[in-house]
């Protein structure tokens, strides 16, 4: 057994890697297997951030010029420090099992920081969608417990007090599984099924809310690229057929065949992007309302701040005048947003300016540029009616 691990979140180039590596442990070879993996993982150099992406051949050693390669090249890119955070994974993978309205749900669950559940009989299912989710957060970053796949052994975990994000593989199908008596409710997102159940009746409220203007926009925007690259929602079926450590071509007529090969592919770039823009828009010109010298300036390089726990967040942070100052259809959200840890955590690092500031530049340069843009098109329209 071989298993890698990394702080990268590689995902797919690792995986790469390994089916490459199985394929060669089968092919009459000169060079030791070892001998790719000691190169693999302590002499290749990762290349810098923003700088051109590094691609790897591992079967030259069975060929004499990378033209006769069979396997295709590993590529390895660090996006630059300003910019959105690495994250090598389908972006694909949360539309191909749910709906795009739970996928807005859970969003807006886990901007909540409230405890989410999910199952699938997909091993790999589990990882690539709570990932995936969690990328579209930025600014903010998960603080609470996170367990890709727990084991059916500990599921006493789920018990726990507080905000997590749990997966659990349930073997054949998820509608044999019954979750265990709780003191607590949660959110099950079923991921076989494309549904969400909770304990406590507060899916009615989260649907409330996705009548908000910006959530609408953001839906509208996924809607369109979704359609363009015609992704929907496979059976669980489907899914299981998918889950495998090769790539192999789908069976004629399923519904995983993706038919005519230019077919088009979901553009991750749009995908975050939209997300984007939604977490410019919900979290706006938050940089003015720090009560810290420290943080009220304008970008967040340099300085420094105090310590703070979540409970300081009010006394660096002013929380009710932020909440005052956005779009009131947003104030349950935001009312909500408030109190979790992640939104603590950005004040944190936006007031002590810690480690990953470079990234809060780029989020506070896009709110800039977006608010720039309205600035823009509003006095354009405003000319334009004049004129008229």
């Amino acid at each position: 057994c071989i298993c890698i691990i990394s702080h990268w979140p590689f995902y797919r180039a690792l995986r790469s890697f390994l089916q490459q590596i199985y394929r060669i442990s089968l092919s009459p070879s000169s060079v030791p297997l070892e001998r790719y993996i000691a190169y693999f993982t302590h002499y290749m150099p990762l290349p810098p951030p923003g700088q051109h992406a590094l691609n790897l051949h591992l079967d030259l050693g069975l060929n004499d010029r990378v033209e006769n390669s069979s396997l295709t090249p590993i590529t390895l890119q660090l996006p630059d420090a300003r910019s959105l955070p690495l994250m090598d994974l389908d972006y694909e993978a949360p539309f191909r099992c749910l709906s795009l309205d739970n996928v807005l749900k859970i969003f807006t669950l886990l901007l909540m920081e409230e405890r989410l559940l999910f199952i699938s009989s997909s091993t790999s299912l589990l990882t690539e969608v709570t990932e995936t989710i969690l990328t579209l957060l930025f600014p903010f970053e998960w603080m609470s417990c996170y367990i890709p796949r727990l084991p059916n052994k500990l599921t006493e975990i789920l018990d726990a007090p507080g905000s997590f994000l749990i997966g659990i593989y349930t073997e054949g199908s998820t509608d044999s599984w019954v979750l265990p008596q709780l003191s607590d409710p949660l959110f099950v997102v079923d991921l076989d099924r494309n549904c969400i159940a909770d304990g406590e009746g507060k899916l009615d409220y989260v649907a409330a809310m996705e009548n908000l203007p910006l959530l609408e926009t953001l839906r509208e925007k996924l809607r369109v690229e979704l359609e363009r690259a015609a992704v929907t929602v496979k059976s669980a079926e489907a899914l299981r057929e998918r889950d495998s450590a090769f790539e192999l071509p789908a069976v004629p007529g399923s519904e995983l065949e993706d038919g005519p090969a230019n077919k088009p592919k979901l553009n991750p770039d749009v995908v975050r992007d939209a997300f984007l823009v939604f977490m410019c828009e919900l979290l706006g010109n938050y940089t003015r309302f720090f009560n810290s010298q420290e943080g009220k300036g304008g970008s967040a390089d340099g300085g420094a701040g105090g310590d703070m726990t979540h409970n300081g967040v009010f006394g660096a942070f002013d929380v009710p005048g932020f909440v005052a100052s956005m779009d009131k259809t947003a104030k349950p959200l935001l009312d909500k947003m408030v109190l979790t840890q992640m939104f603590a955590a950005l004040v944190q690092k936006r007031t002590d300016h810690s480690h990953g500031v470079d990234r809060l530049v780029f989020f506070e340069t896009c709110v800039q540029e977006l608010r720039e843009r309205k600035d823009a098109e509003a006095a354009a329209a405003a000319a334009a009616a004049s004129g008229g």
